[in-house]
C-alpha cells in the first residue's frame, strides 16, 4: 500500500494538508483496491498543544462500496489522542451473487511514548463496527507496540482482541518511510536518560492521520475484516 501526506498551506503554528493512499486488501478471498482521500487542518495552541480536524472519503475502486469519516485529534509532546466516526454512504452491492455492505462505526486511539525509549510507542485502539444484517455489532481493542528500527523502517506488533467469530488476531507489520524521518530517535540510539523525550509540536503538524484506511465489509450477515 502507498500513503502520503502533503502540506497545502503550512506555517510554524498551523497546517492545512491532504492525505491520500491506495492499498490492496483481501475481502473474503477476493483482492480489492481501496483508495483514501482526505483533508485536514491542524493548529498549535498557546499551551503548546496541537489540535486538528479532518474529513476522508474511502472508496472500493472495483465495486460500489464507499465511506466517509470525520476525525478529531489532539497531540502533546508525549501523548496523542484521536477519534474517528465512519459513515457508510453506499447501499448494498452484489458481488458474484453475494450481497455486501460497507459498515460504519467508530474508533479512537491513545498513543504514548515508552519511558526511556523515545523510539518506541504504545498505542491502544478501541473500535466498533455497526452491523447491517448481522446479529451483533463487532467491538474490540487493539494493543500495538511500534518501534522505529531506523529513520526509514518501522515495525508494529499488534494484538486485536474482539468479539468477532474469528477470535483474536496477532500481527506484525513493517512500514517503509520515505523521505526518512530526520532527527527522530531510533532503536540504534539505545535507551535514553530522559524518562520522556519531549517532541516539537511543529514536527507533528505533518504526521499522518491515525485512522482505519481499509473498509469493513459485511457479506450476507457475516462481518469481514479487510486484510492487507
Amino acid at each position: 500500500s502507498i500513503l502520503a501526506v502533503r502540506d497545502i498551506e503550512k506555517s510554524k503554528t498551523h497546517n492545512f494538508f491532504t492525505q491520500f493512499g491506495i492499498g490492496n486488501y483481501d475481502v473474503g478471498g477476493d483482492e480489492r483496491y481501496i483508495a483514501n482521500l482526505g483533508l485536514g487542518h491542524r493548529l498549535i495552541t498557546d499551551d503548546d498543544l496541537m489540535i486538528g480536524a479532518n474529513i476522508f472519503l474511502d472508496k472500493d475502486l472495483e465495486h460500489k462500496h464507499g465511506r466517509l469519516s470525520l476525525g478529531l485529534e489532539a497531540k502533546g509532546s508525549v501523548l496523542d489522542a484521536n477519534f474517528n466516526q465512519y459513515i457508510g454512504i453506499t447501499k448494498r452491492d452484489e458481488v458474484d451473487g453475494v450481497k455486501e455492505q460497507s459498515l460504519g462505526g467508530y474508533d479512537y486511539n491513545l498513543i504514548s511514548q515508552v519511558p526511556h525509549m523515545p523510539w518506541a510507542t504504545f498505542k491502544f485502539t478501541g473500535y466498533k463496527h455497526a452491523s447491517d444484517k448481522a446479529k451483533t455489532n463487532t467491538k474490540g481493542e487493539i494493543y500495538t507496540l511500534g518501534v522505529a528500527l531506523n529513520q526509514s523502517l518501522q515495525v508494529d506488533l499488534s494484538s486485536d482482541q474482539s468479539n468477532h467469530e474469528d477470535g483474536d488476531v496477532d500481527a506484525i507489520n513493517f512500514t517503509f518511510i520515505y523521505p526518512p524521518r530526520e532527527d527522530k530517535p531510533t532503536l540504534t540510539d539505545g535507551l535514553s536518560d530522559e524518562f520522556w523525550h519531549s517532541e516539537s509540536m511543529e514536527d507533528k503538524l505533518s504526521d499522518k492521520v491515525e485512522r482505519k484506511n481499509n473498509l469493513t465489509i459485511e457479506m450476507q450477515g457475516a462481518v469481514i475484516f479487510t486484510k492487507k
